[in-house]
This record gives C-alpha cells, sequence and structure tokens, in this order.
C-alpha cells in the first residue's frame, strides 16, 4: 500500500501528521453495515524514511470482535494478555520488545444500547512491520 493507494480509497486523508520518523496517513470514513448503523473508522498508515508501510492503526467499534481475532491469532499470531484494567481485553505478538509493537485493545462500549448492537466494543489494533 502506497499513499497514493491510500488516498485514492479513503474520501479523506490527512498527510500531515509525523510521529518520529515515520510519516502517517491518517484515513477517516463513515462505514455501514447491514444497513443499521454508522460509525466512523479511522486507520493511519505509517511510512518509513523507505517509503514502506511501517505500521498500520485502527479504531472503530464492533458488536462482536471474535471474527477480527481469529483472523489476527491465525495470520499474526496474536494471543491473550492479561491486564490491570478489569474491562480491558488485550492480545499482542508475543514479542521481546516492550512494549510489544502489534496488539489490539478490545473495551465494552461505556454504554451498551440494545437499538445499536453494532456498537457494544471499542477497539483498538496496531499492527506493526517484524
Amino acid at each position: 500500500m502506497t499513499p497514493q493507494w491510500i488516498a485514492d480509497r479513503w474520501p479523506r486523508v490527512t498527510t500531515a501528521l509525523a510521529e518520529l520518523d515515520l510519516q502517517g496517513f491518517p484515513a477517516c470514513r463513515w462505514s455501514r453495515e447491514r444497513r443499521r448503523t454508522t460509525w466512523p473508522v479511522r486507520s493511519t498508515y505509517y511510512y518509513n524514511a523507505q517509503r514502506q508501510l511501517q505500521r498500520i492503526t485502527f479504531a472503530g467499534t464492533t458488536g462482536d470482535y471474535r471474527r477480527l481475532l481469529h483472523l489476527l491469532s491465525t495470520h499474526y499470531g496474536f494471543v491473550n494478555r492479561p491486564t490491570n484494567t478489569p474491562n480491558v481485553i488485550l492480545f499482542e505478538v508475543p514479542s521481546q520488545e516492550n512494549p510489544p509493537h502489534s496488539y489490539l485493545w478490545v473495551r465494552p462500549a461505556a454504554v451498551l444500547k440494545a437499538t445499536d448492537p453494532l456498537r457494544r466494543f471499542e477497539l483498538t489494533l496496531v499492527l506493526e512491520r517484524p
């Protein structure tokens, strides 16, 4: 994925985000699932000095995170890690580095509404190039 690929596929991309030695391209759009509810999807694509995709971050909501977790555990080796915060579920790629680079935070939404089943969990996902 190149910065041009991102700009061609997302309706709104910011180009001024930088994090130390990485150039970030935040992208945001409203998504619709099953015509019931819309919610914002926020992704940021970070490129290193060689213009290689180094990191992808994602923040959003879901009604059920199990399919995403299955994909992450099958393809990237994510495993469950205990936390000191009772309402946070953490999955990460085992790593010798601290903190681990790739992780998924899952938190229950502050308010659960029966009329909004797709917003039961808040997700933060970071995928880092090994």
